[in-house]
Formats: structure tokens, C-alpha cells, sequence
């Protein structure tokens, strides 16, 4: 399955995803790793850059796993240290619990498959997690 239809599947089928990643819990293992170390100075050297490749191969999957929770109006947490994955774990439990259901029905007149909302939130200090994107049933 492509990122693209992974998309397109969590709005069709109304899937709201929390991720809990890992990512960063193992990126200092990746990078003391002696194959993934000269991976990274070959790259350097054949393209002539001096950016580091560990972390722009995590920024790429961190920013993928942040559009796909987005998308479906979950969220992606990453926690720093394995003592934390409990808490991450707590959180997700916690938004899951105080969720609000808001409808929206569209005019029987109109063509349009896909719309696209907007939440806000008149407190400055709340965030409010939701989907932007909705598929309107055939």
C-alpha cells in the first residue's frame, strides 16, 4: 500500500490515528551503529554534503507519521525516554476519552466529494485536534 492511499483510506473509512513513536528512542542506537556511521560519511562524500543523513532520514519519517495523524485528526507523540512511553500511552487514553462528536451534513444539491473544516478554540492555552479533511459518503 502506498503513503497516498494510506491517506486516502484513514478519511474514507473515518480512522482517527494516535501514533506513539518510538523514533526517537532508538536514534541514538542507530547512530552509534558502525554500518549506519559509514552509510552516512559515504553519502557525504558522494554527495558532496555535510548533512547528517540519520537525521534527515528521522525528520522525513517524523514528518510522515505527523501528516498521517493529522490527516485522520489523531496525533503523533514521541517520547524521549522509555520511562515515557507510559505517559505517552496515558495521554492518547485520556483525548480519546473527552472527544466530541461535531457533524456536518452538506446540501443534497452539491457535487463536491471532499471538504475540508475548520475548529477553533477561543482559549489560547487549548489545542483542538481534528480532521481537516472529510469525504462525504456516495
Amino acid at each position: 500500500t502506498t503513503y497516498d492511499e494510506v491517506v486516502n483510506l484513514l478519511i474514507e473509512k473515518d480512522v482517527i490515528l494516535y501514533l506513539v513513536s518510538r523514533s526517537r528512542l532508538i536514534q541514538p542506537d542507530v547512530r552509534e551503529s558502525h554500518r549506519v556511521d559509514f552509510l552516512n560519511r559515504v553519502l557525504k562524500n558522494v554527495l558532496n554534503d555535510e548533512e547528517d543523513f540519520v537525521d534527515v532520514y528521522f525528520r522525513e519519517k517524523e514528518a510522515a507519521m505527523n501528516h498521517l495523524a493529522e490527516t485522520s485528526g489523531g496525533r503523533a507523540l514521541y517520547p524521549e525516554a522509555l520511562s515515557d512511553l507510559g505517559s505517552a500511552y496515558v495521554q492518547v487514553a485520556r483525548e480519546i476519552k473527552s472527544q466530541y462528536l461535531l457533524t456536518f451534513l452538506p446540501p443534497d444539491t452539491s457535487s463536491r466529494r471532499f471538504r475540508e473544516i475548520r475548529v477553533r478554540c477561543l482559549q489560547p492555552h487549548d489545542r483542538i485536534y481534528y480532521r481537516t479533511t472529510y469525504r462525504y459518503p456516495e
